[in-house]
């Protein structure tokens, strides 16, 4: 297994597709389409790398973000940040220090970036 990616989205269909196509890639893919769980997940879970959607009812991904940079160990955890309002969000990458991919997002650029992400951390095997 190629490492454990931890999508968090609210739409069950984009998680569905994407953790079909991350398990046909070698990964381990986990979805989690309540922004309000979201945290006690990552903890449970225990990722190499979150995928995370920005708009979501009840908590934001930058909610989320921020809660993860306040812990120490989570904080370490590479974040891929997905949006659908696009050019709005252009240096958002900067400002949360991760990548930020458009929705509609593209299979192999997604691919291509959580490979960058897990290449520059030690995975370690479940």
């Amino acid at each position: 297994m190629k490492g454990r990616i931890l999508l968090i989205d609210d739409n069950l269909n984009l998680t569905v597709l994407l953790s079909r196509a991350l398990i046909q890639n070698g990964y381990d893919a986990i979805s989690e389409n309540n922004s309000l769980n979201a945290m006690e997940t990552v903890r449970r879970v225990e990722p190499d790398l979150i995928v995370l959607d920005i708009m979501m009812p009840g908590k934001s991904g930058t909610e989320i973000l921020g809660e993860l940079g306040t812990d120490r160990r989570l904080s370490r955890i590479p974040v891929i940040l997905l949006t659908a309002l696009g050019p709005e969000l252009e240096n958002a990458g900067e400002r949360f220090h991760c990548e930020v991919l458009n929705k509609p997002v593209d299979l192999e650029v997604l691919l291509k970036e959580i490979e960058i992400h897990l290449s520059a951390i030690e995975v370690l095997p479940s």
